[in-house]
């Protein structure tokens, strides 16, 4: 279900906004269809009025030309002042007002007026002896018609729309006649002297249509008559208006002479509007309740339930591909099984396996290790291994894709011996029991009678594997490291990790006899002193217990002290006898230096600063460091950060780092040493004769101080050759531009011998053994050398 709900919390969401799209769309689409179809009704309505009203309009003409040709109003116009004809034709108006066909058009109302502009006669009088009057609302036009008439103007009749001041829409027709010409007589059309009839009537269905519109409060009608200037069409047509300031639409339809605007406002919409918006809402909310459901239905039944039922498989087989069967349908689950069963099977390979020597990986067979540990069957179990000694050479000489085909090479063979000694014996071979432990280690577990058993296998395997360690036929001349560990002694369990690194290591410094070393008692308590000065370390770090204490550096010239070596020691480990050239590797084995390093720097600046100021000290500060240091890409910044904090110059520290170190540095190392010479440190080449420093080396990379080790000052006054090796050193250094120390100086003789032969600065207990912060301020302080530049100069140095 955790899938459905996760479904939901997308679908809904994302179906939700999709709906409110569509039905904002549709809501809109709707709105307008619903819009145009009113707007079509009420123009339809218009339109159907103003064609009903031209119907109306020839009506009333047509009263108007009965009205003109009747004998009565023939007989009254020859004589508008004769009573008698006027009643007449006023009986005569009123009889045909009141016939069915002129009583359809409504309350029409018939005026004569002679040619002076006197009513003479009218359908509206309600007193016989009344004065007659004509209407308001046409006194205006039927006026304008007689001074057209008057002025001899060509008029015959017209007619005219217009809207009363009461609101209702009338016509109405005006015609002048002669009484002595036919209307149509041309010269009739200009006399002067002709009478006017008028015809007024409502045109009805507009007015009708007026009414109506009335009930609605957001719809109006306005009349319009058309200009003169407006092209009159015979149809009647529509159009609509763009008018911005008024929120709705407008709509005018045109007429014979007349235009009606229809305003038609958004408020005349809002029960429409209230009645899409909740038939939307529900529709579109049905709708997306049925997509859920239906959804909801096919990914249970489609997805969830297949899923589900490998899920159950998954459970139960774990990563043991022997509980999964391939499936061997088509759809998508079952294709999604055998992936996984593909994935599962190349995972755990990857993840038991080496790549490159499809031998067991280090954690595989440690784990296959562990379960055999706690099984009976250990017996005669051991761990043998085999370490290629300086593979890295091989790499360095043929390149890294033969180094691979050599580990393959080394892989078979092993794997090969392996499965064939088990096989013999009668035990085993597991896929875990051979392994490739680290880069160039393999471990393998394999069952032997006895200890001489097996070290005969060993022994006479390893002449077997350096003659399959060829490629090509050429032979590589590898050397291995071997190491045996006794897994069924109750006494080493827990320790084979360590005991066989622990053996493996004792092998590779074995030189000039078989590398083959059997775990015992005596590595075990290797292992033990290890872990102890491990612990010491470790509480040391935490607590800061340790001390430094100062080794002078004299000039050898002037015999004042030039600079001091600054050297780390461990009390607790001291009281045990355990001294920086054994604790030292410890802590770099442990991971640990960095803290010991950091601890030394600190307090060494720290101690310089107040040398500086409380002493007068102006001398440098040499300050060793570990090779490790030469890897760490933050080490710059920790030693200026930490002369920044003590105020100390960088041209008053000196970095030693061993000679070691320095030949085995890379490109990236190399460059920490230039950046810290490029702010202003010195570094200084400790133990110098002992490793293989080039002269290429010294001059791409130079260094600002060779110190010549003490072995070769330990030879000085022997017979030997050790003057020109050490007037070699000595040149080498200075034509690197590059001071040279003398260590180890213990006699004056070799005092005297070593700045005879240009030594720049000398060190050693014949001038001071190390001291403590307080005892260096006073030897400082005390000129003790000068004695011991007399006794030096007394000397006689035997050359051979």
């Amino acid at each position: 279900m955790r899938l459905l709900r996760r479904l939901d919390v997308v679908l809904i969401p994302v179906m939700t906004l999709v709906a409110a799209i569509a039905g904002t769309g549709l809501y809109f689409w709707q709105l307008d269809e619903h819009k145009a179809l009113e707007q079509d009704k009420w123009v339809t309505k218009v339109e159907n009025a103003l064609s009903a009203g031209d119907f109306e309009r020839n009506g009333i003409e047509a009263l108007g030309h009965e009205i003109a040709g009747s004998a009565q109003f023939i007989n009254h116009i020859q004589d508008t002042n004769d009573f008698a004809r006027r009643s007449f034709l006023e009986s005569h108006i009123n009889y045909v007002l009141k016939q069915d066909r002129v009583a359809q058009l409504g309350s029409v109302d018939i005026y004569s007026l002679d040619s002076l502009f006197t009513l003479t006669a009218t359908s509206i009088k309600a007193d016989p002896f009344a004065q007659s009057v004509l209407s308001d609302d046409i006194y205006q036009t039927v006026f304008d018609t007689y001074i057209l008439v008057s002025l001899g103007e060509e008029f015959c009749n017209s007619g005219y729309t217009y809207q009363a001041l009461t609101g209702e829409i009338r016509y109405s027709f005006i015609g002048a006649y002669d009484p002595k010409l036919l209307p149509d007589d041309k010269q009739a059309m200009t006399r002067k002297e002709r009478s006017l009839l008028v015809v007024d009537g409502p045109l009805t269905q507009l007015n009708h249509l007026f009414a109506e519109i009335a009930d609605y409060a957001h719809i109006t009608l306005e009349f319009h008559q058309r200009s003169n200037e407006t092209p009159v069409q015979a149809n009647i047509y529509s159009k609509q208006i763009n008018n911005e300031f008024f929120d709705g639409t407008v709509v005018k339809v045109f007429g014979p002479s007349i235009e009606i605007e229809l305003d038609i406002s958004d408020g005349h919409y809002s029960a429409i509007k209230a009645q899409l918006a909740t038939q939307m809402l529900t529709y579109m909310t049905g709708v997306v309740l049925s997509l859920l459901l239906i959804i909801h239905l096919i990914v249970k039944s489609k997805v969830l339930k297949p899923i589900n039922g490998l899920l159950r498989d998954i459970k139960k087989g774990g990563l043991e591909l022997r509980y999964f069967k391939r499936a061997k349908g088509n759809d998508e689950v079952s294709t999604l099984k055998n992936a996984y069963i593909d994935s599962l099977s190349k995972v755990k390979f990857e993840a038991e396996f080496d790549s490159l020597t499809k031998l067991a990986n280090r954690v595989s067979f440690i784990r296959f290790v562990e379960q055999r540990s706690e099984s009976y069957c250990n017996q005669h179990t051991y761990i043998v291994a085999w370490d290629v000694i300086d593979f890295r050479r091989v790499n360095d000489l043929h390149g890294q894709k033969i180094g691979d085909k050599a580990l393959v090479t080394i892989a078979t063979e092993i794997e090969r011996f392996i499965c064939m000694n088990q096989s013999g014996s009668g035990c085993g071979c597991s896929d875990y029991s051979i392994s490739r432990y680290s880069s160039n280690t393999f471990y393998a577990l394999i069952n032997a009678e006895s200890e001489l058993s097996i070290r005969a296998l060993m022994a006479n395997f390893e002449t077997a594997l350096k003659a399959a360690a060829r490629i090509d036929g050429v032979p590589l001349g590898l050397e291995f490291a071997q190491s045996i560990f006794p897994l069924y002694d109750e006494t080493h369990r827990g320790l084979w990790q360590r005991g066989t690194e622990a053996a493996l290591n004792k092998a590779k410094q074995i030189k000039n006899k078989r590398p083959l070393v059997y775990f015992d008692t005596r590595l075990l308590e290797e292992i033990n002193r290890r872990e102890e000065i491990e612990k010491i370390l470790l509480t040391c770090c935490s607590n800061g217990d340790f001390e430094l204490l100062y080794m002078p550096l004299i000039d050898a010239n002037t015999y004042k002290i030039a600079s001091v070596e600054v050297l780390v020691r461990c009390p607790p480990l001291q009281a045990m006898g355990i001294g920086p050239e054994e604790f030292i590797p410890a802590a770099e084995r442990a991971n640990m230096i960095g803290d010991i390093d950091t601890w030394v720097m600190d307090n060494a600046l720290k101690t310089l600063h107040y040398l500086q100021r409380k002493v007068g000290y102006d001398g440098d500060i040499s300050i060793n460091i570990s090779a490790l240091e030469l890897y760490n890409n933050e080490f710059i910044e920790l030693i200026c950060g930490a002369c920044n904090k003590h105020e100390v110059s960088h041209d008053k520290v000196i970095l030693e780092i061993t000679e070691t170190s320095y030949v085995k540095s890379t490109k990236d190392t190399i460059a920490i040493i230039s950046g810290l010479r490029d702010l202003g440190f010195r570094v200084s080449l400790d133990d110098f004769g002992t490793g293989f420093t080039s002269i290429n080396q010294l001059l791409s990379y130079p260094v600002d101080e060779l110190k010549v080790d003490k072995s070769f000052v330990e030879r000085i006054g022997t017979e030997g050759s050790e003057e020109r090796m050490l007037n070699s050193i000595i040149s080498l250094g200075h034509n690197c531009d590059a001071k040279v120390v003398g260590e180890g100086v213990e006699t004056g003789y070799q005092c005297r011998y070593l700045t005879e032969l240009g030594c720049d600065y000398l060190q050693g207990y014949w001038f001071s053994k190390p001291l403590t912060y307080h005892e260096f301020s006073d030897f400082y302080n005390e000129d003790h050398l000068v004695d011991i530049k007399t006794k030096i100069s007394e000397l006689t140095i035997i050359r051979p």
